[in-house]
């Protein structure tokens, strides 16, 4: 899935941060803190 929703995105157990259309990170939830959702 491909999202700007921090909702949905929460739901994911894995993030890939793109910037100029390549993979500028890529980790695991619990990496990023979102096990507790964001906001």
């Amino acid at each position: 899935m491909v999202t700007h929703d921090p909702g949905l995105a929460s739901q994911a157990d894995r993030m890939l941060l793109l910037r100029d259309g390549t993979v500028a990170a890529s980790d695991i939830r619990s990496a990023w803190g979102l096990e507790r959702g964001w906001g």
